[in-house]
């Protein structure tokens, strides 16, 4: 089981997965937390997933998570403890009702790739992972293939890997839809700018950006 999020990572973790195992075989999860623009990314989530083979998205709703998520720091430490402490151990549940043996966190290590930062998602994920053993058996291990990259190496991953940015959103406004130009000011959209920029790569979602072919994987 795959989290999601319609975004940058969540687009190179299920490149790096699918290019591991049968894509029939991820079961992809959107978590609709609540904030403006729950559907506009479990839309981006859906189209990504399929492009690279994913056919089927599930939806979970913890609507009470989107004003924290809104709250993180540049550093991404907020985001992290976000998801370890409320959206891990529900998504582990429904990976272990799918039978799934892993549960796959696009997590990063942030804008500077802080190593502190890998190790508190290495952290979180060994902490949910123990607690749940305590309730059940034969838990999903929850992995990480993102944590010790800082965001400009992740898009260097998805570059090597031959993603379609173009399905990859990251603008936080509601009304931007995929394939789309972002709003150029949000705190999604400055992430993403820095990161490509760090990463000497061109995002085809800018206006300068030259328009590219859809992935065929």
């Amino acid at each position: 089981m795959l989290l999601h999020a319609g975004g940058v990572r969540s687009l190179v973790a299920a490149a790096v997965v699918t290019r591991e195992q049968d894509a029939s075989r991820v079961v992809g999860l959107c978590l609709d937390d609540g904030r403006e623009d729950a559907a506009a990314r479990r839309a981006a989530a859906e189209l990504s997933a399929e492009a690279l083979g994913i056919k089927r998205v599930e939806s979970l709703a913890l609507t009470g998570i989107g004003e924290a998520a809104s709250d993180r720091d540049a550093s991404g430490r907020g985001e992290a403890e976000l998801w370890a402490a409320r959206a891990l151990p529900a998504a582990l549940a429904l990976a272990r009702r799918h039978h799934c043996d892993r549960l796959i966190w696009p997590a990063s290590a942030g804008a500077s790739g802080d190593a502190r930062r890998a190790l508190l998602i290495a952290e979180r994920a060994e902490l949910v992972m123990a607690l749940a053993d305590l309730e059940a058996e034969s838990m999903p291990r929850i992995d990480a293939p993102l944590g010790e990259l800082s965001d400009a190496q992740v898009v260097a991953l998805g570059e090597r890997l031959g993603v379609d940015w173009r399905l990859a959103r990251s603008c936080t406004s509601p009304t931007v839809g995929l394939g789309r130009p972002g709003c150029e000011a949000c705190a999604g959209c400055e992430r993403r700018a820095r990161a490509f920029a760090a990463a000497a790569v061109v995002d085809p979602l800018t206006n300068a950006g030259p328009t590219r072919r859809p992935n065929a994987a």
